[in-house]
């Protein structure tokens, strides 16, 4: 049975947890906040529930029943793409928690459950979907945050690449791990062009379906008789970002090179063509060369793209970066909720430094924005850091008392 909390509130969440007392706390704590409510305790009757219905965002406990969270995110991901969803994790399932990051889950949030934190979250999630522009149901333009200036020579290096790069329409290849700010580099380089007045669009390769990517890049396929506009037909004049290029389908990326180099593109379902001016540039954390040698890639494609290259070290090897970083995130979080922290205490210092960043940056903001929503403070101390990022001699108790078990 699933069990609504009737509000007028248009934003519909879909929370999934076995756990029936604390869906029970949470249903009630986020109805209050205005939010339209539907629980379920099982991976089925949350499937059963998304045959019919679109929530706004999904909170899911990673461990179910008949399947896990990572399994169901696919799942979801598959017929809601841009759906927010966020995952309700145990300390020790941090590493679980990443990978669902990099499958395309928005955030998590760690038991015991703070409400103001997961409330803070939900919000935060919703807001940037709605900041986002869908083109499509597997492609988006979205605000990117805003550029951060390191001071380690790796920064320096970049800073000197993209000013270099950035006023010429050469196309580049951004490399780096997970979370290392692929993204963030390809809009620098875009802000800083002459086509910073024009879109910049972000297309995910492997959200991308066999049976629709043709349509969805140029608006028609001879097999399908839906006619939309395609995505480079909305990108043109402008600059456009492809993350994991080498997971297009073949006869795909066939069509995208004829048509970069006839620099035309088909408009009104091949019936008209327009000119093709975009500005291309590819993001991955793996060398294409070897994926263009492993068959995955098109020659062309590659030489294509591989004007210029970037390579984007792992927040590891560039700790000089790592506390300017952590008070950049401070000042946007403090922006986001409102607050006025000022500083970390000299003990977080030492823990951001000497901690293994895996998920890099993306998983310092993280860290950061969480603290500074529980902070009480001006500080921000080690009892408001994550337990699975302090050395384990030391444990400090839930911040600010309150949560949900």
């Amino acid at each position: 049975m699933y069990h609504h909390f009737k509000t007028l509130c248009m934003e519909k969440l879909l929370i999934i947890d076995d756990d029936v007392d604390m869906t029970f706390l949470l249903h009630n704590y986020l109805g209050r906040k205005g939010y339209h409510v539907t629980e379920v305790h099982t991976s089925g009757s949350a499937l059963d529930y998304l045959e019919y219905n679109q929530p706004d965002l999904i909170v899911c406990d990673i461990w179910l029943d008949e399947m896990d969270g990572i399994a169901l995110l696919k799942i979801v991901k598959e017929k809601y793409p841009s759906m927010p969803f966020i995952f309700i994790t145990a300390y020790d399932d941090i590493k679980t928690s990443a990978y669902a990051l990099k499958l395309g889950a928005m955030d998590y949030v760690t038991k015991p459950l703070l409400p103001e934190e997961i409330a803070a979250i939900i919000k935060k999630a919703l807001d940037r979907n709605k900041s986002v522009k869908h083109v499509d149901a597997a492609s988006f333009l979205h605000k990117m945050p805003d550029y951060f200036t390191g001071a380690s020579e790796s920064f320096k290096k970049l800073e000197r690449q993209i000013n270099l790069i950035a006023p010429t329409d050469k196309s580049v290849i951004i490399y780096g791990e997970t979370g290392t700010g692929k993204e963030t580099v390809a809009k620098e380089i875009h802000k800083r062009s002459n086509r910073s007045d024009k879109d910049f669009i972000i297309i995910n390769a492997a959200s991308l379906s066999v049976e629709t990517a043709e349509i969805d890049l140029f608006g028609y396929s001879k097999e399908s008789a839906l006619v939309k506009e395609g995505l480079l037909e909305k990108a043109n004049g402008g600059t456009v970002f492809i993350y994991e290029i080498d997971k297009l389908p073949k006869q795909v990326q066939t069509l995208l090179m004829e048509a970069i180099k006839e620099k035309r593109i088909p408009t009104n379902g091949g019936s008209n063509y327009e000119d093709l001016n975009i500005r291309w540039i590819a993001g991955s954390h793996e060398n294409l060369w070897h994926a263009a040698r492993r068959g995955r890639l098109l020659d062309d494609v590659y030489h294509k793209f591989n004007d210029y290259s970037i390579d984007l070290l792992p927040l590891r090897n560039r700790k000089e970066d790592i506390i300017g970083l952590a008070k950049y995130f401070m000042q946007k979080a403090n922006e986001e909720s409102g607050k006025n922290i000022q500083e970390f205490s000299p003990e977080v210092e030492t823990i951001l430094m000497n901690y293994i960043w895996m998920d890099n940056v993306r998983e310092l903001r993280n860290v950061i924005g969480k603290a500074v929503l529980k902070a009480q403070s001006d500080i921000i101390d080690a009892s408001l850091l994550p337990t699975e990022i302090l050395p384990s001699k030391l444990s400090y108790p839930p911040a600010n008392g309150g949560c949900l078990a």
